[in-house]
């Protein structure tokens, strides 16, 4: 039996430079996606010191039907993650600490707002590494050319 197939995120260079440019943000944030957290779930950790942003995703029990949604909940948490480096641009980082609450409210408010222009920025695909059937793929495709 092949192993379960993994999901892949990439984020899309040309998309990101974009959406940074639109915040007003002067340097963009390295984004990093770790793939050890809660199943199902998306969390996003902006990290002042460093000014990057990791994502943390858990897609083991996402199914192929639910790629869109998945999809989705990550272009929301990047955008809620990155209009805090632009608070934290606008105002510093103490700012964030004194407005916990105003500030998680911008940062949804600006994720629900603005998700609809941002869809291309995260790819999320599905791969099947090493199995013998995407090597036969692999190999039949070639037989075809």
């Amino acid at each position: 039996m092949p192993p379960a197939p993994r999901l892949k995120v990439t984020l899309v260079p040309a998309r990101y430079s974009a959406l940074c440019q639109s915040l007003g943000l002067t340097e963009e944030p390295p984004v990093r996606f770790v793939t050890n957290g809660k199943p199902g779930k998306f969390l996003g950790m902006y990290w002042p010191a460093t000014n990057s942003i990791d994502i943390f995703c858990n897609f083991a029990s996402i199914e192929s039907g639910r790629l869109i949604h998945a999809q989705g909940e990550l272009i929301d948490t990047l955008l809620h993650e990155l209009k805090h480096a632009h608070q934290k641009q606008l105002h510093g980082s103490e700012w964030y600490r004194k407005n916990v609450v105003k500030a998680e409210n911008e940062a949804n408010e600006y994720a629900a707002s603005n998700r609809h222009l941002w869809r291309g920025v995260v790819q999320l695909k599905r791969v099947q590494h090493g199995s013998a059937f995407s090597k036969l793929s692999r190999h039949a495709s070639r037989q075809m050319v």
